[in-house]
């Protein structure tokens, strides 16, 4: 569920937030709703990336 909570609070900006549910599951890019991108772990990446 905090993969999900961290790609819906990347597009509203709330990046503390975000960078919180990041931490909590840092490294693990093959859950929902990363898998669903055609890379999904540059996808996941790329919004951890932006949000630090």
């Amino acid at each position: 569920m905090r993969h999900v909570l961290g790609f819906f609070l990347y597009p509203q900006a709330l990046y503390r937030a975000d960078v919180a549910q990041f931490r909590q599951v840092d490294g693990h890019t093959n859950a929902l709703p990363w898998r669903y991108s055609a890379f999904p772990k540059l996808h996941h990446r790329s919004v951890r990336t932006r949000t630090m």
